[in-house]
């Protein structure tokens, strides 16, 4: 019977191979921790001698949510939880896909429409982000929440949805873009108090999503990342 064979550590062996490109140019670089840092002269990836991934259990999906929506950043929940910023980003991504708004099956109902205005990377007019949600006047349920530029080609399917449900009257603010999308068939209200309910809901949204705090440093850097933060709220 053969002998068993024991690979040798990188950090022992005379030869330094490179995990990416299978190269032996690999120099010792300082340390990790108590870990050797690599670096490739090659493909110029670093690495190091040894890993330690950190494991995370099906119930942190619950725990992260429940962290986010109380306005925790992903730092901050990875602090509290020990695992990486990045393991929080996937786990609030997997958490997102299994969550999806109710389709409604009401009928004849007054709605709220209104916006939440946000920026992503930089807080310039370039930049600004929206959050266009749709509450039924008398339950106050979010019927529906996007995200996105407020423009026509993104709030017009969301208003072709809401015409399924044979709307009796819609509320809105005074942004004019409204009126070219919503057809005459519906009444359409123009008067800044009445979705004050919906503009509660974003301000609570904005209290409990921390990187739609205003004046702050937690902030989103991809468009990826803002809707799953609104649906992880919202649904």
């Amino acid at each position: 019977m053969p002998e068993p064979v024991f690979k040798m550590s990188l950090m022992h062996s005379t030869k330094l191979f490179c995990i990416y490109c299978n190269s032996q140019s690999c120099i010792r670089r300082g340390f990790r921790g108590a870990v050797q840092k690599l670096y490739c002269k090659c493909c110029h990836c670093w690495q190091q001698t040894a890993y330690c991934n950190h494991r995370y259990g099906d119930g942190d999906e619950d725990r992260v949510r429940e962290y986010h929506n109380e306005g925790l950043g992903t730092s901050s929940i990875g602090r509290l939880l020990k695992i990486p910023k990045t393991s929080v980003q996937l786990l609030l991504e997997r958490k997102a896909k299994k969550l999806s708004f109710k389709t409604p099956q009401e009928k004849g109902q007054s709605y709220l429409l209104d916006e939440l205005q946000t920026f992503v990377k930089r807080n310039t007019e370039q930049d600004r982000y929206y959050v266009i949600s749709v509450m039924n006047k008398k339950t106050g349920a979010i019927i529906e929440s996007i995200t996105g530029k407020r423009r026509q080609e993104t709030i017009q399917p969301m208003i072709d949805r809401l015409m399924d449900l044979e709307p009796k009257r819609i509320y809105t603010d005074g942004w004019n873009g409204y009126k070219g999308m919503l057809t005459e068939e519906v009444e359409h209200v123009v008067f800044a108090h009445l979705i004050n309910r919906l503009e509660r809901f974003h301000l609570s949204m904005r209290q409990g999503i921390k990187r739609l705090t205003r004046q702050t440093l937690s902030f989103s850097k991809s468009e990826r990342m803002v809707n799953v933060s609104v649906k992880l709220f919202c649904c």
